[in-house]
């Protein structure tokens, strides 16, 4: 019987040791596997930091650049809230970013509307455009001819891709402003809104049409009687005979030369010229009718185109201008003298076989038989 026991005995101590060699074996394996899987938690763990470490370096660095950009941004998420307004944002409207991140769009609006010089204006616009935004997944026009409409009498012009408005506060400035959807592939994720700062652009606009205005009128206007000039004349001379010959009605010119110019020029020099002929000026200016042209047209010679006057009537004119320059007080004194203001001038009427060379020719003819009968005194040309 004990060969048996043994033997059993044998089998139970061999099973033993092979039940803790496994046992032993599956402690280590798990050791090792409990180590690799912290080795590979810890990793796992580094580099979600190393990612989130980057992803917020990332979205401070964007944050930074966005609020360098010259131009206030708002961004709003697809639901129209606002998620990002940068620096120049608070710059143009003096709205802290706590007050509007996380609002909504309707919100936001509400709270800068009253910057504007036109509050309704900037409200009608928003409420159809960055709403078109928010539903629609490709950029279309920024502003409607309707939506404007209301927006050019407060200072504001639209175009197909952006919206000009003048705000008040905090500080004075128009601003250009525009929305576009923020697409990711073919998905819309949300809307962009810029106000750009165009004030300088626009004060050099008007600064530059006020100049090329005062060079037009300068190319027009002689500078020291500001009478129109002779070129003005003469566009204008052009443009009276074809309506008088188109309608049928007379019109006449008249040549006026002021008396004894060069004697008191050499004697009393350019000043006390430049004195009469501005006085001049304003005589035969307060004497024409609204409908005449009357131009300096050159040195002491003045034109006047005297519209739906016969040569009578024209020479009525003319005397009116010559009694008017006697009326007027003497000139001031030149060196001790007195002297009166007198001119003599000559009128001719337009005839059907006259062009603008041989009306004005013996308009001239006109002038010079009133100068040689001894001045002061007005003759009309045959």
């Amino acid at each position: 019987m004990s060969n048996p026991v043994s033997a059993l005995v044998a089998v139970l101590l061999a099973l033993a040791v092979a039940f803790t060699f496994a046992w032993a074996l599956g402690a280590m394996r798990a050791r090792a596997r409990g180590r690799t899987e912290r080795e590979q938690l810890g990793a796992a763990l580094e580099a979600s930091e190393a990612v989130s470490a980057a992803l917020s370096e990332e979205a401070l660095f964007l944050s930074a650049v966005l609020s360098a950009v010259d131009a206030a941004i708002v961004i709003f998420d697809r639901k129209g809230r606002v998620r990002f307004v940068n620096e120049r944002f608070t710059a143009f409207f003096g709205v802290p970013t706590v007050e509007v991140v996380g609002r909504s769009l309707d919100a936001l609006h509400a709270r800068i509307a009253p910057c504007f010089v036109d509050a309704q204006a900037f409200q009608r616009v928003a409420e159809v455009e960055e709403r078109r935004r928010l539903s629609e997944g490709r950029p279309t026009r920024t502003a409607t001819p309707s939506a404007l409409g209301a927006t050019a009498g407060a200072g504001g012009t639209g175009t197909t891709d952006e919206q000009e408005l003048a705000v008040a506060t905090p500080v004075s400035r128009m601003l250009r402003w525009s929305t576009r959807p923020v697409m990711q592939e073919s998905r819309r994720v949300g809307v962009l809104s810029l106000f750009r700062d165009v004030t300088a652009e626009r004060d050099a606009e008007v600064a530059r049409e006020a100049l090329m205005r005062e060079l037009a009128s300068q190319a027009r206007t002689d500078t020291l009687t500001a009478l129109a000039n002779r070129r003005a004349a003469n566009g204008a001379l052009a443009t009276e005979m074809e309506r008088a010959r188109r309608y049928g009605r007379p019109l006449s010119v008249v040549i006026f030369d002021l008396d004894h110019f060069k004697e008191v020029n050499d004697r009393h020099g350019h000043e006390a010229g430049d004195k009469m002929l501005v006085a001049f000026a304003e005589v035969l200016q307060a004497t024409a009718r609204s409908t005449d042209v009357v131009a300096r047209w050159g040195g002491e010679e003045f034109l006047a185109i005297v519209f739906e006057a016969d040569a009578e009537q024209a020479r009525v004119f003319a005397e009116r201008v010559r009694s008017g320059l006697r009326d007027r007080a003497p000139l001031s004194s030149l060196r001790g003298e007195r002297r009166v203001l007198t001119v003599s001038a000559g009128v001719a009427t337009l005839a059907p076989e006259d062009d603008a060379e041989s009306l004005l020719r013996r308009a001239d003819r006109g002038l010079y038989a009133a100068k040689e009968a001894g001045r002061d005194r007005t003759a009309c040309a045959a």
